[in-house]
Order: structure tokens, then sequence, then C-alpha cells
């Protein structure tokens, strides 16, 4: 039997250092929002990814995770999210936990 994978709470996202977006990852022509379950998660990531200034969004509720997943911080003002990535384990999501958007949206208790 599959286990049934169950998001804790806070999630982390990463945020450009202004505000003004929101860090996604390209696979391909696919654009994927990773989020981390924790903040070594988060430190590890940025460490490997070379990333050095963003801002690390707590996601503290179901609420507003379900807020951020739809509408996150956009400068381009598009929603074209393909998957969520949970905790990539390095820049390239090549071994983590893939959800549709829509996906982790009913999933989220109300």
């Amino acid at each position: 039997m599959e286990e049934q994978f169950v998001l804790t709470f806070p999630i982390y996202a990463l945020l450009f250092k202004d505000g003004t977006g929101t860090v996604f990852l390209r696979h391909n022509t696919d654009i994927w929002l990773p989020l981390f379950t924790d903040s070594g998660a988060v430190q590890t990531y940025l460490e490997r990814s070379e990333i050095n200034e963003c801002i690390v969004q707590e996601l503290s509720t179901p609420a507003s995770l379900g807020a951020f997943l739809r509408n996150p911080p956009s400068r381009s003002g598009r929603n074209d999210v393909g998957l969520v990535v949970i905790d990539p384990i390095d820049p390239g999501p090549r071994t983590a936990t893939l959800f549709t958007m829509q996906q982790l949206l009913v999933s989220l208790p109300a």
C-alpha cells in the first residue's frame, strides 16, 4: 500500500530579494514552484543552488498556503506553474515529491 504524503506546517517558499516575485524552477519548458517543509531544507537548497539573495516566505497555515498557491507573487502577472515540487534536494528537480497545483489545493484542510 502506498503511503500518502501529508504536508506539515509551516511551509516555506522563496521570493526575490525585493519581494516582487516568487522564485520558480524551470524544467525543460515547464515552470515548477519549489516549496520546503522545514528551514533546514531551505538552507540546504540555497547553499547548493548558490542563491544568496532571496526572502524565505513562511506559510504557517493551510489557508496561507492556499492563498499563495492561488496567486503566487509574480513579476510577470502570469500564473502558469506546471507542478509544485516539495523539498527539492538540489537545483535540478531530480528526486522530489511532485503535485499539480490543483492536487495540492484540494488536499489542504478547510
